[in-house]
């Protein structure tokens, strides 16, 4: 009785292996007559190459560059095309270098920034300037060193730095304010 109720399962599943089987010989079957070669009768050939295939486009040679260049694509000459662009971008470049403005004397003395060390109430018992150095390393300099270019640091103040070089000073505004030398503002109408 034990016996029959274990197997209970397995003769339910018989019916089912039955079928799994039958469809795997069938699937067995008609992959072997796939396989097989089909004799198609002796008029009947298959194509050896695909009609619709045109043939590969001619290349110029690799080394011949010239040739690809002189040759029209979309109805332009890449030589052409490629002139156009080079003499675009010349132009540009040109226009670039004119709009430009001059380098400032900041600028041709390599100018990062002021330092310094407070003495209280605002002011400075030291100042510095910071300066960018030919080999790209920053240089500080104090009143009374010698710059890179040759030039004395006379001074160093708030707004300015005073260069000296052969007896001749040369006073260079750091923050220079845009507004110099223009018309003061008329007072608005409303009084304020």
């Amino acid at each position: 009785m034990l016996f029959n109720a274990m197997l209970a399962p397995l003769r339910a599943r018989a019916p089912r292996r039955a079928v799994a089987g039958a469809f795997a010989a069938i699937v067995v079957i008609v992959l072997a007559a796939l396989a097989l070669p089909v004799d198609m009768g002796a008029g009947a050939k298959l194509p050896q190459r695909n009609p619709l295939a045109s043939p590969p486009p001619a290349l110029a040679p690799a080394e011949d560059l010239s040739a690809f260049m002189e040759s029209r694509r979309w109805g332009v000459s890449l030589a052409a095309a490629e002139a156009a662009r080079r003499a675009a971008a010349e132009a540009e470049a040109e226009a670039a270098s004119a709009a430009a403005p001059p380098p400032s004397a900041l600028d041709r003395i390599g100018f990062v920034g002021l330092t310094g060390v407070a003495a209280g109430a605002g002011g400075w018992a030291e100042r510095a300037v910071l300066l960018a150095l030919p080999s790209g390393r920053i240089g500080r300099f104090r009143a009374g060193d010698a710059l890179p270019d040759g030039r004395l640091l006379a001074a160093v103040e708030d707004n300015s730095l005073t260069l000296a070089v052969d007896g001749e000073t040369e006073v260079i505004a750091l923050f220079p304010n845009p507004n110099a030398g223009a018309a003061p503002a008329e007072p608005s109408p409303r009084g304020g």
